[in-house]
C-alpha cells in the first residue's frame, strides 16, 4: 500500500522483539484521513530475486490486512495487528527461498494471519496468532498429514525448520514440472 497525500506525518514504532530480531511498522496520517499502517520491509543482501519477490508480494497483502476495519467479516473480526503482520513476514523470511511461490495471505478473525501454499495438490498452512503462537499443517497430495505442529510464542524455530524443508520440497515440484 502506498500512502499518497499532500502532507503526512510518518511515525516509526518499534514493535516487540521476536526470535528473528526487532521489527518496525509505520503509521502514516494523511491530511484529513485516518492513519494508514504500512510495513517497513528491509531485505537482506543474501536474499535472491525470487525470495525478495515473495516477500514484496506478501507485504503488499499484509498492508491491506492491517488496514481492515473492525468487523471486516460482518461480525466481530479484528484487523490483523501490525505486530502479527511483522511476525508473518519474519516467518516467511525463514521458510521461503528462491523456489518458493508467494503464499496466499488470509486474515484470521482474532487478528492473526494465515500463510497458505497449495502446490501440485500439496498444501502448507502456517497460522500466526496475535500473541505470537504458530501452528503449521502440511498435507501431501494424497491427503496424508506431513506436518501438524502447534507451538507457543518464542518456541517455533524447530517447527519453522520442518515447514521450510516441506515447503522447499513441494516448491521443487513446480520447477521439475516445467
Amino acid at each position: 500500500m502506498t500512502a499518497v497525500a499532500t502532507s503526512y506525518s510518518p511515525t516509526v514504532r518499534p514493535d516487540a522483539d521476536t526470535p528473528w530480531g526487532q521489527s518496525q511498522s509505520l503509521s502514516f496520517r494523511s491530511h484529513g484521513q485516518p492513519p494508514v499502517e504500512q510495513l517497513l520491509v528491509v531485505y537482506s543482501d543474501e536474499y535472491g530475486d525470487g525470495k525478495r519477490l515473495v516477500l514484496r508480494l506478501a507485504s503488499m497483502q499484509l498492508d491491506r490486512l492491517i488496514n481492515l476495519p473492525d468487523g471486516w467479516d460482518g461480525g466481530r473480526a479484528k484487523p490483523v495487528l501490525p505486530t502479527t503482520a511483522i511476525l508473518a513476514m519474519q516467518v516467511l523470511s525463514q521458510v521461503a527461498d528462491d523456489l518458493t511461490p508467494a503464499p496466499h495471505v488470509f486474515p484470521l478473525p482474532d487478528g492473526g494471519v494465515q500463510l497458505e501454499w497449495l502446490i501440485n495438490g500439496n498444501g502448507l498452512e502456517i497460522e500466526i496468532s496475535p500473541n505470537g503462537e504458530l501452528s503449521a499443517l502440511g498435507i501431501d497430495a494424497g491427503g496424508v498429514d506431513r506436518i501438524d505442529h502447534e507451538v507457543g510464542a518464542g518456541a517455533a524455530m524447530s517447527t519453522l525448520q520442518i515447514a521450510k524443508s516441506y515447503l522447499h520440497a513441494i516448491s521443487k515440484t513446480l520447477h521439475t514440472a516445467w
